[in-house]
């Protein structure tokens, strides 16, 4: 999908006494999220034009999810930039083109040619909230995902010590944050910087690893 263009691919009403009551509230979506907005399903078929910064998506098409994994060993892909509204008017405006990288696969970020705003995608985890920390000789990475019925947190701090640090990924319940899965300190401490000065850049590969694996574990059939 990241390669230059050598072509384009492209209700009426109840009675009162028929009306059912307002359902309760997922215990999944209790809490308070990490920000002050309706959580929108994220889950859904949409247009490409519809994708955000940080989204988790994968093309609709067959097809097209064959070719990446063919390409790139994965139909999985992180938006880093969305599409601006002058692509709709020219496509050869590179910045106005959706920008995104296989997970675990950032080097290849870029933009994708051959996705057209009018696409269908399915986004299967949205961006809520991102913030990276410092503090004395330890940094944290932050975010939180809105995916099917689930709030997930990861976070991943990072200490001179590897016992005092960490990658996890949290639920958020009707008792608060509780634990599902964790990153082997063993298999990323050695690989990430003392004192980065991008903590976003540094951490982000991780923390995206976090969500690919929760995502696998509660959307599994």
């Amino acid at each position: 999908m990241n390669q230059p263009p050598t072509g384009q691919r492209a209700d009426g009403e109840k009675p009162a006494g028929e009306q059912k009551p307002a359902p309760s509230p997922s215990p999944a979506l209790t809490g308070t999220p990490a920000k002050a907005e309706p959580l929108l399903s994220p889950v859904s078929r949409i247009t490409a034009a519809e994708l955000a910064i940080g989204d988790l998506y994968r093309p609709a098409s067959p097809k097209a999810q064959a070719s990446d994994r063919a390409d790139y060993g994965t139909d999985l892909w992180i938006v880093t930039a969305a599409f601006k509204a002058p692509v709709l008017l020219d496509r050869d405006d590179v910045e106005a083109l959706l920008h995104a990288h296989p997970v675990d696969q950032p080097e290849d970020d870029g933009p994708q040619y051959y996705t057209h705003p009018t696409d269908e995608v399915d986004r299967l985890a949205r961006l809520l909230d991102e913030t990276a920390s410092r503090s004395d000789e330890t940094y944290q990475l932050t975010r939180v995902y809105r995916l099917p019925e689930h709030t997930l947190r990861v976070k991943a701090t990072r200490n001179p010590y590897s016992h005092q640090s960490a990658a996890t990924a949290d639920l958020m319940t009707a008792s608060g944050w509780t634990h599902l899965l964790a990153e082997p300190v063993s298999l990323w401490h050695a690989a990430t910087p003392y004192n980065p000065t991008d903590i976003r850049n540094t951490l982000s590969p991780l923390a995206t690893r976090l969500l690919t694996r929760a995502q696998r574990i509660l959307t599994a059939t």
